[in-house]
């Protein structure tokens, strides 16, 4: 019997037990006991694999779609990149200046005296009518 690194100084019968799977030919038994039981289901259950034509046609879309989305993200990621390039170039280029202002300017018309003299004249005509 191999030894497997538990302390079989006092055996019991429970330690004995737990080592039955120690011995490789028992360790055999119990795979190739196990083995075709696990191979029955994973055959039972190969509808979810890709192992028809459509499962496998559907798994070949799928990588075509991905491998395209993923190379169109870095085209995308790239021009962005270089037109934040450009952009840090352009500014850097230009030459620091004081910020400026833009106002526009309107004519104003000169201003002229006025009295009440020339207010009784201009409502004087006004009432001759």
């Amino acid at each position: 019997m191999l030894n497997c690194g538990r302390d079989t100084s006092r055996p019991s019968p429970a330690a004995e037990r737990s080592h039955t799977l120690c011995s490789t030919t028992r360790m055999r038994k119990q795979i190739a006991r196990l083995l075709p039981g696990i191979i029955l289901i994973c055959v039972a259950f190969s509808g979810c694999a890709y192992t028809t034509k459509h499962g496998r046609q559907e798994m070949a879309y799928r990588h075509y779609v991905s491998k395209h989305v993923r190379q169109r993200q870095r085209q995308i990621a790239r021009a962005q990149a270089k037109a934040n390039r450009e952009m840090k170039v352009k500014m850097r280029s230009l030459p620091e200046s004081a910020p400026k202002s833009t106002a526009t300017v309107e004519a104003v018309p000169e201003p002229t005296a006025f009295s009440p003299s020339d207010a009784a004249e201009k409502e004087a005509p006004q009432q001759q009518p």
